[in-house]
């Protein structure tokens, strides 16, 4: 019996929200929180993917910024702060295609797209944990060990 390729649908996240491009970071923030996410796909008013707006984003282009102490978060608009480019990847792609685009990139979040009719349409959303997600569902942790060090590997990536 043949085995099929894993393709990133086999692991993406299908559950993603968009927003607006118009729409404040307080309302991105408050929709991360109440959908229990860490990105949002940024839309136009045409509905169209232009960008992705997360947590990390919100936190060093909005809080961190040093120079402006009294910051309104209601008056900056997502457009704002996204992180453009769009980096997307087929839904057919490999594992390793994601890995390896997110690493390039710098990102940590991918946006996967499905071609129907000549049209990419946004499927679903890669981060790091997908991956360790997969790995659990697939081969399951052998033992503590190689579990702290899957841990230690997330934890290091999210640092740099």
């Amino acid at each position: 019996m043949a085995t099929t390729a894993t393709t990133v649908s086999d692991f993406m996240t299908r559950k993603f929200e968009t927003i607006q491009e118009a729409d404040s970071v307080k309302q991105a923030a408050k929709k991360m929180k109440d959908n229990d996410i860490s990105s949002l796909v940024v839309v136009d008013r045409h509905s169209n993917p232009i960008g992705l707006v997360t947590e990390r984003d919100i936190v060093r282009k909005v809080f961190a910024v040093e120079e402006e102490e009294d910051v309104n978060i209601n008056s900056i608009r997502v457009s704002d702060i996204l992180s453009s480019p769009l980096v997307t990847i087929s839904s057919n792609s490999t594992p390793e295609q994601a890995a390896d685009l997110l690493l390039k990139n710098k990102i940590r979040h991918l946006l996967v797209v499905e071609k129907k009719n000549d049209t990419e349409n946004p499927a679903g959303i890669i981060t790091p944990m997908d991956f360790t997600r997969y790995r659990y569902n697939t081969r399951g942790i052998i033992n503590q060990s190689e579990e702290h060090d899957v841990i230690e590997n997330i934890m290091k990536y999210y640092r740099e």
